[in-house]
Order: structure tokens, then sequence, then C-alpha cells
């Protein structure tokens, strides 16, 4: 065989192959959606849910079906993502014989970004909770010369969430916090109150999510209008003081459980750290007047539900 032979033989060779990968690679099939779909991140329902494609919506399919899902091919990263999988059930295919155009790849992008502001991550929420929190006197006790103690108090608050990323959410909040308990000295029972609304900033970063759970730490801060004082002696005699402005610093963890499209159970548990400053108190069975700073401080736990919207 001369050298012209071989050279038309591989001639023909590279345009077999040519024509081959050619048609293997743009004369692909395309789904059309006959229902809403979630995408996936992997081919299975427990998987974190990308976002959501409308039904009508039509793309390019670039791998066969397997095991009952389609692979779905994203023109860039998306959440971190190349590629997701939708249900085969929700596609119907036809076949086709034209390149898949920038404009087809603009609307599955398009369409995955819109609908990923429907998850939970992209989404903006609001939360009503409520729970148990303690306190500790250790340190205002001792500086009257009282028996530290502590005991569990109830708070409740409602949270409104300002998606910033994937990840990071701002969470601005008001709450009101109420406590009642009692102090003892020699010779005396008297009794610590407190109650007022309040108002608080977190940020939140999500660490974990799949199949719908996810784990949050969040800390932040904020401030209180409380009325404090005293209750001393019997008969009791009680003295109070109003409009306290009280700091706050907040550590929190929450675990939070999807209930569906757009409502969650959240349970959380942190700790709260504030200060009653000038609190009247009682001394001296109720004849002396004098007041002190509450540093106070204690570990919540408490729940409640979050919507979507």
């Amino acid at each position: 065989m001369n050298l012209n032979k071989i050279k038309r033989v591989c001639g023909a060779l590279f345009l077999v192959l040519f024509i081959g990968f050619a048609t293997h690679s743009w004369a692909v099939d395309r789904g059309t959606l006959e229902s809403d779909a979630g995408i996936y991140s992997a081919p299975n329902a427990t998987s974190q849910v990308l976002g959501k494609y409308k039904k009508g919506m039509s793309f390019p399919i670039m791998t066969p079906e397997k095991n009952g899902w389609y692979e779905i091919q994203f023109k860039t990263p998306f959440k971190g993502f190349n590629k997701g999988y939708i249900r085969k059930e929700s596609v119907k295919v036809s076949g086709g014989t034209s390149t898949p155009s920038a404009s087809v790849q603009r609307r599955v992008r398009s369409s995955s970004s819109s609908s990923s502001s429907k998850s939970s991550s992209k989404r903006y929420s609001f939360g009503a909770y409520g729970g148990l929190y303690t306190v500790n006197l250790a340190t205002a006790m001792t500086t009257v010369g009282e028996t530290a103690t502590s005991g569990s108090h109830l708070g409740f608050s409602a949270e409104l969430g300002w998606p910033l990323s994937d990840a990071f959410t701002l969470v601005i909040g008001a709450n009101y916090m109420t406590l009642s308990m009692p102090t003892i000295r020699t010779g005396q029972t008297q009794s610590l109150f407190a109650n007022g609304f309040g108002a608080h900033v977190l940020a939140a970063y999500t660490v974990m999510k799949s199949g719908g759970f996810s784990i949050t730490p969040s800390i932040g801060g904020g401030g209180s209008l409380m009325t404090a004082g005293n209750v001393n002696g019997t008969p009791a005699t009680q003295i109070s003081t109003t409009g306290i402005f009280t700091p706050q610093f907040l550590g929190r963890l929450d675990l939070e459980l999807m209930l569906g499209e757009s409502l969650a159970f959240r349970a959380n548990a942190g700790y709260r750290m504030f200060t009653l400053s000038a609190v009247p108190v009682l001394l001296t069975n109720g004849t002396t007047q004098t007041s002190i700073d509450f540093p106070l401080g204690g570990l919540f736990f408490g729940g409640g539900l979050l919507l979507y919207f």
C-alpha cells in the first residue's frame, strides 16, 4: 500500500469518526415537562432540591434515562452543581436533530435560577417561636449577700429572614421575655421580676442541608425595654422601675425540618446574656432601698414554625 492510499484511508476514517462524534453530540433528544417537576442534585428523592421547572418547559437531554431519572447539564455551575436530575415520569421525550442553542441553555439556566428562589435556602421566611430559658443570678445575689439561684422562664419571638446568599441569612426579630424568681435572704422571702419587649438581629449560616433537614448556627445581639423590680417581706412590698434599656448578646443553633413546600418546623437552643441595670431592691426587712445591676445569662430551648414565601 503506497503513501497516497494510506492518506486516503486515514482521511476516510477521520471523516467517519467526526460525523459519528458530531451526530452523538448534537443530535440530542429533547424533554418537555408534562407537569411541574423538581430538579435534584442527585438521582434520588432525598437529595437536595435545587429548584423547579414549570410545566411545558423544554430542555435537551444529554444522557439516556437511568433508574427513572434524566440528567440535565447546566451551562455554568449552579449552586455548586454542574448537572441536575429530574424524574422520568414528568418528562415527555422527543427526538432532536438540531444543536441545543445558547437561548435554550439560557432558558435552562433562567428556569433553574427563578425556581431556585422558591427553595427554602433562597426564600424570605417568617417564624414564630416560644420556649424556656434559664437565668442564673449568681453574680447579682453575691452582690447583695443573697443565695445564688436560677430558674426557667418563658420567652417568645417572631422573626423575618432575609436571604443574602444560598447559605447566609440576615434575621431581624422581635421578642418578649418574662421572669419571676425567688431570692432568699436570711429571715426574708424576696422575688425578682422582670418583663419587656425587645428586638434583635442575627447573622445565620446554614452549615448542612440534606433531604429537607438543615442545621443553622447564628450569632447577634439586640436590646429590650424592661420593667423590673423586687417584691419583699410579709406583707409583700413591691417596688419597680420601667424603661430599663437592656443590651443583649445572643448565640443560637437551629435544627429545621421541612414539613411541606413552604412550611418547616424549627427547634432551637442557645445562650442569651444581658444585664438589668439599676433595679430597685428592698433590703433589711423592707426598710432600706437600693439599686443594683443584675448580670443575667443562661441557656434557652424552644421551637416553632417557619413559613417561606
